[in-house]
């Protein structure tokens, strides 16, 4: 099982993950460990990784999308606060970050992301 979490580049692609709980739990008034959060954060940033968020320049963006994909998990107001919180993460994390944009075409996104992977070898 482990094996189909290795990438070709030898790492391990994980999805969502401590990022996630920092942006919904601080939208959702959920208790979470800050510190613990920002010990998990120095020790990926000691490794070889890179952080792939996808975001929108205008958070109502990505709210028409979700809403046109008839995703409605999430309020407009849900939906902005978790933006918010994200962007706020990207600033805040000492890791790589690579910020992808949602309504960027995805096979410019895959370049990006291969560039990146590839620039880090």
């Amino acid at each position: 099982m482990l094996t189909n979490l290795i990438g070709p580049w030898g790492g391990i692609i994980m999805d969502r993950s401590f990022p996630s709980e920092f942006a919904y739990s601080g939208q959702f008034n959920r208790s979470y460990d800050m510190r613990a959060l920002l010990a998990l954060d120095e020790s990926v940033s000691r490794v070889d990784h890179l952080l792939v968020i996808v975001t929108f320049q205008h958070a109502l963006d990505g709210y028409e999308i979700v809403v046109d994909r008839e995703m409605r998990e999430l309020s407009r107001a849900d939906w902005l606060g978790v933006w918010t919180r994200y962007e706020e993460f990207a600033r805040l994390t000492k890791m790589n970050v690579l910020q992808l944009q949602g309504t960027e075409v995805v096979w410019k996104n895959l370049e990006r992301i291969i560039d990146a992977l590839e620039a880090r070898s």
